[in-house]
């Protein structure tokens, strides 16, 4: 009878521990981990916008998209996208077509190029409305002539670097030149904006505003937005000090 016992009771314990698992919520746009290694594949199919690339791998048995600032690498070449972060149901209103995942990063050895208008949202026309990729990057490509003060009540990219701390969450205006601007990023388009002042040493002379507005490097604009201090938006990308839901006109 004890033996009959021993053997029933996890029996009983088991049948009783069916708990439902609750339901896991969909993810309409999600970024995914990427590997270690880089997405590696043949390129199967190219398709340039301004300022970037949409590359169509062959990786193994498998096939993947992946958009990166624009190669010069042709159909058959074999690449590999370094530091890659996954998009979800990410919407490129330039091509009109919606991607089920895609992979944002650079081609491996092209590291250090800058991507021009682009980006991964809408790259300079990708158009997009999946959040998070691989960012822009601090550097500038273009260095502008603006004098080094303020303008009409705003302040030097230099003076916003050196008051950072004080500046957080407030709004601020500045009028410079764009040093560089990557459209449609996480929904929103990154302008680089320089007016002189700040050195390269520094690393003060250039500033980082979001917006949903539009305009071209060489232009001189009014940008206003609210400051944010310590940025991190995954993948290695971070920023000291960005302007983030600007208004900019020229």
């Amino acid at each position: 009878m004890r033996a009959t016992l021993l053997l029933v009771l996890p029996v009983f314990l088991f049948a009783c521990d069916k708990t439902p698992a609750p339901a896991t919520p969909p993810q309409a746009v999600s970024a995914a981990p990427a590997p270690a290694s880089g997405v590696a594949g043949i390129i199967l199919e190219k398709l340039d916008v301004s300022g970037y690339s949409y590359l169509k791998l062959q990786t193994g048995s498998a096939e993947e998209w992946a958009a990166v600032p624009t190669t010069s690498r042709a159909v058959g070449d074999t690449v590999t996208i370094s530091n890659p972060m996954a998009m979800k149901s990410f919407e490129s209103k330039t091509l009109g077509r919606t991607f089920d995942t895609i992979w944002f990063g650079r081609v491996q050895g092209e590291e250090g190029g800058a991507p021009g208008a682009g980006g991964m949202g809408g790259m300079g026309g990708m158009g997009g409305t999946a959040a998070m990729p691989a960012m822009p990057p601090t550097t500038p490509s273009a260095a502008p002539t603006a004098a080094p003060t303020g303008d009409g009540g705003s302040r030097t990219v230099a003076s916003v670097w050196a008051d950072k701390a004080t500046l957080a969450n407030q709004s601020v205006t500045v009028k410079g030149q764009v040093a560089k601007f990557n459209g449609g990023i996480l929904n929103r388009n990154w302008v680089h904006v320089r007016d002189g002042s700040g050195t390269d040493a520094a690393k003060d002379n250039d500033l980082t505003f979001t917006t949903t507005d539009t305009v071209a490097v060489g232009d001189t604009v009014t940008a206003t937005g609210t400051v944010r201090t310590n940025k991190d938006f995954g993948a290695g990308y971070t920023y000291a000090v960005i302007v983030e839901d600007a208004k900019v006109t020229k």
